[in-house]
């Protein structure tokens, strides 16, 4: 996976990543586009103790395809194919990609994809929680915590114990640790129609761990009220 991190606006970074497939015949390209929050993802990087990069990863990102239809596989078969691919590659980004981007780029968008992701795991269910506090809401970050962890500790996910981690010391940077100037963010939902296209695209891809979540949450409530 070759990846690239572009300036879009404070906080955030526009995420490119070349995902190739090397065949017989040809080299093909999957290009997925996504956003990286600097703040949050140093965040978390302190909180695993870990190094930080701004190119490494995505805080969350989507295959160009499921995100607009339409889009011919990126083949690379001959010496005459490499220019015009390679062109038509990065004019697919910079028309489609970059604005896609720029709409992903802010928190509301952040914890909106991350909370409706929490069933695949890959981290989203801490990102969530990592970004609930950057916007000074440490109130909501620790009701998140504590809604999630719970479902995963009855169903004894192999995630438990790294979420458990996560989240005490998260938890004790909320205790210690106020925010100087908490992110103002209207209220929205992942399941606005704006996001309908991204539900469907992780419905698509991820239906399964979603169905398993929603399962679990299922469980933990029927606990809660017996």
């Amino acid at each position: 996976m070759h990846t690239i991190a572009l300036d879009l606006v404070p906080d955030f970074q526009g995420w490119v990543g070349l995902n190739s497939g090397l065949y017989m015949d040809c080299v093909r390209v999957t290009p997925s586009i996504g956003i990286h929050c600097v703040p949050m993802e140093r965040l978390i990087s302190r909180i695993d103790e870990g190094p930080y990069t701004i190119s490494n990863s995505a805080s969350f990102a989507y295959t160009l395809s499921d995100l607009r239809g339409g889009v011919a596989p990126f083949v690379f078969d001959s010496e005459e194919s490499l220019a015009s691919e390679a062109e038509r590659l990065a004019s697919v980004i910079a028309e489609c990609g970059i604005p896609l981007m720029r709409d992903f780029a802010n928190y509301e968008a952040l914890v909106s994809v991350c909370k409706a992701r929490s069933g695949i795991l890959g981290g989203y269910p801490e990102k969530a929680a990592a970004a609930l506090y950057l916007m000074g809401r440490s109130d909501e970050a620790r009701k998140w915590l504590d809604m999630q962890r719970e479902p995963f500790r009855l169903d004894d996910a192999p995630a438990w114990q790294p979420f458990e981690t996560f989240a005490a010391k998260l938890r004790q940077i909320m205790d210690e640790e106020e925010i100087p100037f908490p992110i103002s963010v209207s209220p929205s939902s992942y399941y606005d129609k704006r996001w309908d296209y991204l539900r469907e695209a992780d419905v698509r891809n991820h239906g399964w761990a979603l169905e398993r979540q929603a399962e679990r949450m299922e469980r933990y409530r029927s606990g809660i009220n017996s």
